[in-house]
C-alpha cells in the first residue's frame, strides 16, 4: 500500500476519533464547558475553513521551501489556522469566553491517531526523524535508522489525553 493511501486512511481514522472523543467528552463524561458559540454553524465554518487553509498553506510552504513540488498538509498549520480563524471570528462577533478547552482532548486523540499514519506512510510523508544510532531507530526504507518522531508525538498526545480525561472525570464528579 503506498504512503499516500495509508496517510489518507489514517487521516479518516483520526477525524473519526476526533468526533468520537468529542461526543464522549460532552455526552458520556458529562464534562461541562462555559457557554460558547461552538454549536453555531458560522463558528464551526470558521474553525474548519481556518484549519483546512492553514494545513494546506503551511504544508505546501514546507514542501516548496524544501524545493519539492506539489501540495501538502501540516497538522501544525491546521492548528494555527484554526486558532487564528476562531480568534478572528470571536473578535468580530464579540465572543469573550474561552472556546478551546472542549477541543483539547479531540485534538490530542486526532494527532495521536494521525501521526501513526505518518509513521506507516514512511518517507513519502516527509515527517521522518533525524538519523540515530539508538536501538529504537527505524529504517523507513532508505537504509538510514531514524528517530520515529511520529511515534514520539503520538505517545505524548496519548499521555496528555489520558491526563486530560483523568482531570475531566475528577472535576465532572
Amino acid at each position: 500500500m503506498n504512503g499516500t493511501l495509508i496517510h489518507t486512511a489514517f487521516d479518516a481514522l483520526a477525524w473519526l476519533a476526533v468526533g468520537l472523543s468529542l461526543m464522549w467528552l460532552t455526552r458520556s463524561a458529562h464534562v461541562r464547558f462555559p457557554a460558547a458559540p461552538t454549536g453555531d454553524l458560522t463558528y464551526i465554518a470558521a474553525l474548519v475553513l481556518g484549519a483546512g487553509l492553514g494545513a494546506v498553506v503551511f504544508g505546501t510552504a514546507n514542501l516548496w521551501l524544501s524545493h519539492l513540488p506539489g501540495f501538502a498538509r501540516s497538522i501544525e498549520g491546521g492548528i494555527a489556522g484554526a486558532i487564528i480563524s476562531v480568534e478572528l471570528y470571536k473578535r468580530m462577533t464579540g465572543v469573550s469566553v474561552r472556546t478551546g478547552a472542549r477541543f483539547a482532548l479531540p485534538l490530542c486523540v486526532g494527532v495521536a491517531v494521525g501521526r501513526i499514519g505518518c509513521f506507516f506512510a514512511g518517507l513519502d510523508d516527509f515527517t521522518h526523524g533525524t538519523p540515530t544510532s539508538l536501538p529504537w531507530g527505524h529504517d523507513f526504507g532508505d537504509g538510514i535508522m531514524r528517530h520515529p518522531v511520529q511515534l514520539y508525538e503520538s505517545a505524548a498526545m496519548t499521555a496528555f489525553a489520558a491526563l486530560y480525561v483523568w482531570r475531566a472525570m475528577a472535576t465532572a464528579s
